[in-house]
């Protein structure tokens, strides 16, 4: 292809600019109250064509709305769903941003004075699992054989206010688990309560086993095959 024929079919194949109409972008409306769109469109309207145009994952959140105060239950020791607790005991609350270090410097001190022979360890939400992981450092460094351990739920209320007059506040109540691992140097009185577990005795596989035996055999009676009446040959006359 010549030099000359090239350019003349570029200039043919080039988008026209001519008496181009404004660009108008058309968004959808805002999403109703936590609900979100997580694949939304733009719609770009041109005078000859029409272009659909898609932003992958992103969000449209609520745009008449804004994040305004939280309310969280707070919690007790009174409040802590576990019998037999003695009256001097070390209460460790985790939150998210605790560390670890400082969390597990602080009880094992107060252990080694004696100030205290229990402790609960206490979580929730986010920090269940680093509650979980010092409790289980605390039991192996002290060899701590009693231990119980409960899970609850607190509540807690986001309040967003609106931003133009007219609307109402939204008030959204979850629900948080929270755990309570209790450790005790000392025999506990309310050993038979769920959630005991001592290091030594093994009753809690035992009752497991025993359960799955009695499991096992209640399985095989239900699937038996039905009798079936065999008739002889000889038994048959022809």
């Amino acid at each position: 292809m010549r030099y000359a024929e090239s350019r003349q079919l570029r200039r043919e194949t080039r988008p026209v600019t001519r008496n181009r109409q404004p660009l108008t972008i058309v968004r959808h409306a805002a999403s109703p109250p936590f609900k979100y769109e997580t694949r939304p469109r733009v719609v770009v309207e041109l005078a000859q064509k029409h272009l659909f145009v898609i932003l992958g994952n992103y969000r449209i959140t609520m745009e008449n709305y804004y994040k305004g105060k939280n309310i969280e239950e707070e919690l007790e020791r009174s409040k802590i769903p576990i019998q037999g607790l003695p009256e001097n005991f070390l209460w460790m609350q985790v939150k998210g941003g605790s560390k670890m270090n400082n969390l597990l410097s602080h009880s094992s001190g107060i252990l080694q004075d004696k100030a205290a022979r229990a402790v609960v360890w206490t979580g929730a939400g986010v920090a269940i699992s680093k509650a979980i992981s010092c409790a289980e450092i605390l039991k192996r460094q002290f060899s701590i054989e009693h231990q119980i351990t409960q899970i609850c739920y607190k509540k807690v209320e986001e309040f967003w206010e609106p931003k133009i007059d007219g609307l109402e506040t939204i008030v959204v109540k979850r629900q948080i688990p929270v755990i309570h691992i209790f450790l005790s140097l000392d025999p506990i009185s309310g050993d038979n309560q769920l959630g005991y577990q001592t290091l030594k005795s093994s009753r809690f596989w035992e009752n497991s086993q025993s359960n799955s035996f009695s499991n096992k055999q209640q399985s095989q009676q239900k699937f038996k095959k039905p009798f079936k009446y065999k008739t002889k040959s000889s038994e048959i006359k022809t």
